[in-house]
């Protein structure tokens, strides 16, 4: 334990052990920057079951693992493991698995598991010291357990991930449901909206050519029926003279009807002719919303989005059913 009071060594102590650990080395810590600064700490392996990791760099296994850090004046330092030189990785790796440095709310290696493996077997070692016999079948028991418990638990993570997904699709096509269910497209006649768009937008013209209509088919004692119904009065009175003014008379009575019921209807258009700007947003808002969803999901007519919105009603109610 290092203890003591502020301004005691305790930063300098912590971070001396920092360096063997294979930290960044600060120039600026050293005292005297016109000589070498050196670190050494000399570590008991009888209980740290570090053999295997100190072979695999090469290094020699002894009862006591001796780590230096030398910190040249010119800034740049050197790493030595039982008097052998070695890269910052190899010292970081190896004094971080030698010395553990636990503070109020830190502790560096407890999450690793190779850590977690080197307590259990120094557990195993300690076992084997007192019962005078092997008790490395402990050890090799938990690392089964161990291996398919990780097995097990990266499955579940991907289960997990797979649902999460499955879930964010589902929601997704709650909404363009939602979003498709809104547009009412059953009750949509798209033609019809189309034609009253038209027709709103260009009231006035439409208006100002009705009443230019009316006024020539009834204009007082001069209008187009009453010059056709005077015409056509006339050819009945010479229709029995000739047969081709029998026909011409029964060609302007039939043209004649067709004009007045024409003008009758024309009449009641004129009356239904308004403008309304309110309907006119309605409908354009309606219109601009349909071309939104066909461009959206690819679609060419209003037919396929209904396709679409079944399809997306189907998958939706299969994957309440399934949760």
């Amino acid at each position: 334990m290092i203890t003591g009071e502020t301004g005691a060594g305790k930063s300098i102590l912590l971070g001396a052990l920092g360096l063997v650990q294979g930290k960044r080395a600060d120039l600026s810590a050293v005292r005297d920057t016109t000589r070498k600064c050196v670190v050494e700490a000399q570590v008991e392996m009888s209980s740290l079951a570090l053999d295997e990791l100190l072979e695999s760099y090469d290094l020699d296994v002894e009862p006591v693992c001796f780590l230096r850090r030398e910190i040249l004046p010119s800034g740049k330092s050197r790493a030595f493991i039982n008097d052998t030189p070695v890269t910052l990785a190899t010292m970081s790796e190896v004094g971080n698995r030698l010395i553990d440095i636990h503070s109020q709310h830190q502790t560096l290696q407890l999450a690793s598991d190779d850590f977690q493996i080197d307590v259990l077997q120094s557990f195993v070692n300690k076992l084997t010291e007192k019962a005078k016999e092997p008790a490395s079948f402990l050890l090799d028991s938990f690392r089964i357990e161990w291996s398919q418990y990780k097995a097990l638990k990266t499955q579940l993570n991907k289960w997990v991930e797979e649902e999460q997904l499955l879930s964010k699709e589902a929601d997704y096509n709650n909404f363009l449901l939602e979003e498709l269910d809104n547009a009412q497209l059953d009750q949509l006649d798209i033609t019809a909206l189309e034609q009253e768009n038209e027709q709103l937008s260009n009231v006035e013209e439409i208006q100002l050519v009705l009443q230019e209509f009316q006024s020539m088919m009834d204009q007082d004692d001069n209008g187009l029926l009453d010059q056709l119904r005077l015409l056509k009065n006339r050819f009945t009175q010479i229709s029995k003279y000739d047969s081709d003014f029998e026909n011409a008379n029964q060609r302007l009575h039939t043209t004649f009807l067709e004009l007045e019921d024409l003008s009758e209807e024309m009449s009641r258009k004129a009356d239904s002719v308004e403008a309304d700007p309110a309907r006119l947003e309605i409908i354009n808002q309606r219109l601009v919303l349909i071309e939104q969803l066909l461009k959206k999901h690819h679609q060419e007519d209003v037919n396929g989005l209904i396709v679409l919105r079944d399809e997306l009603a189907d998958k939706v109610f299969t994957n309440q059913n399934i949760y």
